[in-house]
């Protein structure tokens, strides 16, 4: 499957939504079924970790670091054993894994925004991954200690969560459960259920 169809299939996805918004925000969505046998270059993963780098932060603490794997290396191998077995069915078949990890404390002293901050970050590199062609999934069953572990994150640098990045497949290649969400219209809630208070 070709960029260009990826991008087609999401606009088919598109949510509606109650007033316009940036048709790249309203046809980003979170797929499971990816195509095997697509894959991503260096420059394209680096252009969706300079987006990430460009998010802001408090203070510009840049609280975020990345692990990324792309299919058929070692890495990718590495992130993808720990995924719980429901992710890693699926995940198996993305072009590459990106570790989302927060720095959550600096010299003993704790980063209270560091998770606030990273999620901005992975937001960016979602968003410019949608512009690029590429559909992502972030997860967060997975391993975090272990990952930790696995790659020997320093003290106060945790794993929260994994970016799965590909090229969007056929949902016949899931279970009949996960087929069915893969093709169901997409929901939010309403902006009179999120926002508590306005004047």
């Amino acid at each position: 499957m070709t960029e260009t169809t990826t991008a087609h299939h999401a606009a088919d996805r598109a949510i509606a939504t109650s007033v316009p918004v940036a048709d790249f925000i309203s046809e980003r969505w979170s797929p499971r079924a990816f195509d095997a046998q697509a894959s991503i270059s260096d420059s394209q993963l680096d252009a969706g970790l300079e987006a990430a780098r460009l998010a802001p932060s408090t203070s510009n603490t840049q609280p975020w670091r990345f692990i990324v794997g792309r299919c058929g290396g070692a890495t990718f191998e590495r992130i993808l054993a720990h995924l719980i077995p429901f992710n890693q069915a699926w995940a198996a078949h993305a072009s590459a894994l990106i570790v989302n990890a927060a720095v959550t404390e600096v010299d003993g002293t704790s980063q209270p925004t560091a998770l606030y901050d990273l999620g901005l970050a992975v937001q960016s590199l979602a968003l410019q991954l949608h512009v690029d062609g590429f559909a992502s999934h972030q997860i967060s069953g997975i391993d975090g200690p272990g990952i930790d572990a696995e790659f020997a994150l320093p003290e106060g640098v945790h794993a929260i969560t994994v970016t799965v990045i590909g090229t969007v497949g056929n949902p016949a290649q899931l279970d009949e459960r996960l087929a069915a969400r893969e093709i169901a219209p997409r929901e939010r809630l309403p902006l009179t259920t999120l926002v508590i208070a306005r004047d």
